[in-house]
């Protein structure tokens, strides 16, 4: 079984500058949606993870920045609320963990592109703008997760921090989405 142990608060609040300083200085959405899930991942040491956005239009959520995930499912992968454990986050704006068999939970929706039934456990929890859905960040591990307490606050603090930052790029990561236009 697996244990996350996060990094120390400190190195945490460095790394939510760190993404405000790519907001504000990257001109590509994509790219640096890509880059904060790297960071994300490498701050709770699990072996995926991936930003979500959803469509203020259509509601759907779409891959918008993985690392794990297939890269090229990127701007692919797209799901309604009511689909998906993802969607299931989206859909009560709540945190979700499934420590073991993810792919065999019932709401668990399967893309084969991605290679997503590799991974065993799944955290995943809102990303929030003034009480707004943004869009959902997702860790996963290969192996079973003891997901602890810590791990759960972090993770939700991770969404609340991040939202108003992608907040600002969401319309531009959605438009570059849907036309095809990420360069990964």
């Amino acid at each position: 079984m697996v244990t996350l142990n996060p990094a120390p608060r400190t190195e945490f609040d460095a790394i939510i500058a760190e993404v405000a300083r790519w907001v504000a200085r990257d001109a590509d959405p994509v790219r640096t949606l890509t880059n904060v899930a790297c960071l994300i991942g490498n701050q709770f040491r699990c072996d995926a993870c991936s930003i979500y956005l959803q469509d203020p239009a259509g509601g759907d959520l779409l891959l918008a920045g993985t690392v794990g995930l297939r890269q090229e499912c990127v701007g692919k992968i797209s799901m309604r609320p009511d689909e998906g454990l993802t969607g299931l986050v989206a859909q009560t704006r709540r945190p979700l963990v499934v420590t073991s068999c993810a792919s065999s939970h019932p709401r668990f929706r399967y893309f084969p592109d991605a290679g997503e039934d590799l991974y065993e456990s799944f955290l995943g929890t809102p990303i929030i703008q003034d009480q707004q859905l943004v869009g959902v960040l997702v860790l996963q591990t290969f192996e079973e997760a003891a997901f602890s307490t810590t791990d759960l606050e972090r993770m939700s603090a991770a969404g609340r921090l991040l939202g108003p930052h992608i907040a600002t790029m969401l319309d531009d990561a959605l438009t570059q989405l849907n036309s095809g236009a990420a360069d990964l």
